[in-house]
């Protein structure tokens, strides 16, 4: 007997590394791995912390953990105050949402990457300019996530150069951030509107803003988002006002952008969301506890329909069929026709209470487990191949316009075109189920068809 509890502690100590090792494998990804290669698109997920250090692997109510600044609690209460805190059932808020959307959308940042030559002291640098062209916000009362799609619009590339020497003074810390990345980019315009928390001014006008400020958010007023102001501090002709807001906003848009959580790459967010939508993903709100699979809590499953505002208020379609593919695995997650594994667990009251026996938690663990390898990873895996098959859709439009120009210029007919597309029948197969082709050999079958119909014309 106490061989098998021993085992069913083992069991649900893995489980739990497990899903904390995914969530902090997400956060360990780094730009350069990620913007290498090439890609145009780029996934990112800029999320809020918690009052407390929130990335840590596996969080305990025993452990001490140290406090955040006063601007990301600042921050938080910002959130819960305009975009909702989650407590939204009969008022949402998607006009302050989607106005804080329209602030983030067409934003553009440049990324640069450095050759060095160790012995001439030289490098070359290649800047690759990006837009956000789409953007979702999910605000509940556990987290804050930012949902980017990011476009590579030009690559340009720079001489070699001596390599500058960097030289730091006491005002540096007040100079304008230079947008090199997304996070840089929600850092200031999240910075931009609580800064005039932080403007010296009157009591009593402070809260009368205050209380304005409160009933425009119960209404969802997108006037509660303010515009983005130019920040220029050395600039004497604004007021004193001006220029201690713009140093304010410009220290805040640091403490940001060093706090802030991000996640790169589709498959990383992706996986994440999914853990969100079935209510096993680490709440920053409460770091310090334990997070348990509750499939039967109305509770928990609130999250489908914040998720469900969050695809109505997303600007952009990629976004959100990511944010439809989280929110069907979800609903599968609650499903005992598709997880059986969770029925026994309907008769669990309350797993977060401590009150639950080891046999209660080898049910949980083993529910989880089915949750992940029977609707969480092969969704996953479903929504990458759909879209590798999207993304080479273009290609196989291309790849065909040009084989059958190539026929029409031989002076093909309709039975060349029906040869034609029995050749790309297969190749079309393959790029439809994401996986990829040999250009040059289909050209080559092509040109061998061709010379087989014209031996005699030397052109092919």
């Amino acid at each position: 007997m106490n061989v098998c509890v021993c085992c069913n502690k083992v069991i649900a100590f893995a489980v739990v590394l497990l899903l904390a090792l995914l969530e902090h494998l997400s956060l360990l990804t780094t730009v350069e791995a990620y913007y290498g290669g090439g890609r145009s698109l780029s996934y990112h997920l800029i999320s809020l912390p918690g009052s407390d250090d929130s990335s840590s692997l596996i969080s305990s109510s025993t452990l001490t953990m140290p406090q955040q600044p006063q601007s990301i609690r600042d921050l938080w209460r910002w959130k819960d105050d305009v975009l909702g805190n989650g407590h939204d059932f009969f008022t949402p808020r998607p006009r302050a949402i989607r106005s804080l959307i329209s602030l983030i959308v067409g934003q553009t940042f440049i990324t640069t990457a450095t050759t060095t030559h160790p012995q001439q002291q030289e490098h070359h640098q290649q800047q690759q300019c990006w837009t956000i062209e789409e953007c979702a916000i999910l605000s509940n009362c556990a987290r804050l996530d930012i949902y980017l799609l990011c476009k590579s619009n030009s690559t340009t590339s720079t001489l070699p150069n001596t390599i500058p020497s960097m030289s730091c003074s006491s005002s540096s810390s007040y100079l304008p951030m230079i947008n090199t990345s997304p996070k840089s980019i929600v850092a200031n315009i999240l910075a931009s509107q609580i800064v005039e928390q932080y403007q010296k001014k009157k009591k009593k006008s402070y809260y009368k803003s205050y209380i304005q400020d409160s009933i425009s958010a119960i209404l969802d007023h997108p006037d509660v988002i303010r515009p983005m102001r130019p920040k220029y501090p050395n600039d004497t002709s604004s007021s004193d006002t001006d220029i201690h807001n713009n140093m304010v906003g410009i220290q805040l848009q640091r403490e940001f952008n060093d706090h802030l959580l991000e996640i790169l790459g589709v498959e990383a967010i992706l996986r994440h969301t999914c853990l969100v939508a079935c209510g096993m993903a680490v709440r920053p709100n409460r770091p310090n506890r334990h997070v348990v699979f509750q499939p039967f809590s109305s509770r928990d499953a609130h999250i489908l329909l914040q998720i469900k505002r969050t695809i109505d208020s997303t600007h952009g379609s990629h976004l959100r069929r990511l944010l439809q593919a989280s929110l069907s695995v979800g609903k599968a997650a609650r499903d005992v026709r598709i997880v059986p594994q969770i029925v026994p667990l309907r008769r669990i009251k309350s797993p977060t209470s401590g009150m639950t026996t080891s046999f209660d938690r080898h049910l949980i663990t083993v529910a989880t487990s089915a949750v992940m390898s029977v609707v969480l990873e092969p969704a996953v895996q479903r929504f990458l191949l759909d879209l590798r098959s999207r993304e080479n859709s273009t290609l196989l439009c291309n790849l065909r316009q040009r084989l059958e120009q190539m026929v029409l210029d031989a002076g093909g007919n309709r039975h060349d075109m029906q040869k034609l597309h029995k050749i790309l029948h297969l190749p079309t197969i393959a790029l439809r189920e994401g996986r990829d082709i040999n250009e040059e050999e289909l050209i080559e079958s092509v040109t061998n068809m061709l010379k087989e119909r014209l031996p005699n014309d030397g052109k092919y």
